[in-house]
Formats: C-alpha cells, structure tokens, sequence
C-alpha cells in the first residue's frame, strides 16, 4: 500500500464519501537546514541539533547535493568567498554616484479632473 500524502488525502475522501472513519495523518520530517550567512547557521539534520559552522557545513553540504549541476562552480564560489572580499558583481556595492538616473527630481503631480 502506497504511503505517500496524496494516497492518505486519496483514501481519506474516499473513507468520507462511503461513511468510513478516516485515517489520521501524522507527519514525518528528516529536520531543517538554514544558511543565515557568515558562520551563522541552524540545523537538526535527522534530529541532531546543530549551530555555527557545523551547522554551516552541513547545510552547504546539503545544498551543494540538492543543486541539479554547476556543483564545482558553485563549490569553488563558495571556498573563494571565504577567502576574499565579495565580487564587485554583487547588488549593493556600487555607489549611487555611478549609476546616473534619468530623473533627478519627482514629476509635479497633476490633477486631470473634468
């Protein structure tokens, strides 16, 4: 017999529309992982609590897994950035003054009533 939610959800409604009791459902997860940046992290991987940078590895670990390809990429990103200052690539750190916007002052507003 399947076990998954849609075979539970799929019994159940079934149960439902013949008068049968219905089955109880009760969730079971392998835990969480979450990257908070730097050396912060928060983890319980298989319900074994983990913080900092054990928590850190595991969850890169687990991400780098997860990724479809490109894996080496993105390891060796994250094994440069550890070592070196962000990429200048990266959103925030250009200046206001090198990015000229074609507005400098808000449009006066007009009122358009007939």
């Amino acid at each position: 017999m399947p076990s998954g939610r849609g075979s539970w959800v799929a019994r159940n409604v079934a149960a439902s529309l013949t008068g049968r009791d219905l089955e109880s459902y009760k969730h079971h997860d392998l835990g969480f992982l979450v990257d908070l940046g730097g050396t912060k992290a928060a983890a319980n991987p298989l319900h074994i609590p983990l913080a900092g940078i054990a928590a850190k590895t595991v969850t890169r670990g687990y991400h780098l897994l997860s990724l479809p390809g490109n894996r080496t990429r993105t390891a060796t990103d994250w094994a440069l950035n550890t070592i070196m200052p962000p990429r200048a690539v990266q959103l925030g750190l250009v200046d206001a003054g090198r990015v000229p916007l074609e507005c400098t002052s808000p449009a006066p507003i007009t009122s358009d009533v007939n």
